[in-house]
């Protein structure tokens, strides 16, 4: 009778790095000043960061803010202007929730995904995990290619539309100068298109980088779908099913530190933009194959106390992982519907005031 030997992983699976998918990610949060080489410190990055920050966001907010004062009756203009201000709120809150719990994504994205249990252990399980890297990588560029393109006609509209003659500023906003004269109108035109750069690149990427946190998370719940089924080896059964307990154990405290990561940008961005929303619930049901993946490998060869502790771990696993805003509410499909009726209710009762009007 032939032996089963044990598959051993091959120098492709241990090299294989979930971090490699995300240099270009990584790449741009650092040039925007949202990701140190390690951590903050007083150095030229960090100086960098704080002027680009302050100068770019706080400062380009700051003068849209004050600008809603001055068209507060106007509720078409008030409406239009109040939604950039939230995209670039929402921009300022990314970035300073992402420098104040650097440590803590730094461990998410650095050590914590290349813990060996993440790891995919052979060939067919590599190949399963770059497809779902590679689906992540078009969602990516295709995200990237709608914020550039929102972000060329905001800078260009002026232009385009010939009211550059008169001054015309791509976002409306108040200045404490006059901006209809040179070279004021010029220096103001560039510095909102460069802060709305910087907004777009912070929006961008702090939400994809969710999203690829979100889908690790989805892989790691294939990795232990695909051991459960094939657990095989009777006389290494028990070993093989609790490292799947492990892998599991370590699935939920993933999520709980990722979820203590970016409650606060979910719930925020949950008022902010349908789409970037729809992009953040990327993978919210990871879990839910589980318990039948439990049932895929021979567990009647085992012992009667593996028996009770697959009974047990089927209980556990039952309860879907789930990510949440402060912990007022979850992200489903249902939250997102009552989120769309809710934003189209608001819609509906400001048409019915400008119609009035």
């Amino acid at each position: 009778m032939t032996r089963l030997v044990l598959p051993v992983c091959s120098r492709m699976e241990e090299d294989f790095d979930f971090l490699s998918s995300l240099q270009t990610t990584l790449f741009c949060l650092r040039c925007v000043g949202t990701w140190p080489s390690n951590t903050y410190k007083l150095d030229a990055y960090t100086l960098y960061a704080t002027a680009s920050i302050t100068i770019c966001l706080f400062g380009h907010n700051f003068f849209q803010t004050v600008n809603i004062f001055f068209i507060f009756n106007d509720l078409n203009t008030l409406t239009g202007v109040i939604f950039v201000a939230l995209t670039c709120l929402v921009a300022i809150l990314k970035s300073l929730l992402f420098i104040f719990n650097m440590r803590r994504l730094k461990k998410l994205l650095l050590v914590d995904i290349r813990q060996k249990l993440f790891k995919p252990r052979n060939r067919q399980q590599v190949v399963m995990v770059q497809s779902r890297v590679n689906f992540w990588k078009k969602i990516y560029f295709m995200f990237t290619g709608m914020g550039v393109a929102t972000m060329f006609f905001w800078a260009l509209f002026p232009i385009m539309d010939g009211t550059v003659k008169e001054h015309r500023l791509p976002f409306l906003a108040w200045y404490p100068f006059s901006v209809n004269k040179s070279p004021f109108y010029e220096i103001t035109y560039i510095y909102q298109i460069v802060s709305v750069f910087f907004i777009v690149i912070v929006n961008m990427n702090s939400d994809m980088l969710l999203v690829a946190l979100m889908n690790i998370l989805g892989v790691q719940c294939d990795l232990l779908c695909d051991n459960l089924k094939n657990i095989q080896f009777r006389e290494r059964i028990n070993e093989e099913f609790l490292r799947c307990v492990n892998h599991h154990m370590q699935i939920l405290s993933y999520a709980s530190d990722c979820n203590k990561f970016f409650n606060t940008i979910v719930l925020a961005q949950f008022f902010t933009t349908v789409v970037s929303l729809g992009l953040t619930m990327y993978q919210l049901t990871i879990s839910l194959n589980i318990p039948f993946a439990s049932f895929g490998f021979d567990w009647t060869i085992g012992s009667v106390g593996l028996q009770k502790n697959l009974i047990i771990f089927i209980a556990k696993s039952q309860r879907p992982i789930r990510m949440s805003a402060l912990n007022l509410f979850h992200l489903s499909l249902e939250t997102f519907v009552k989120i769309l009726r809710t934003a189209y209710s608001y819609f509906a009762l400001l048409n019915n005031v400008n119609s009035l009007n």
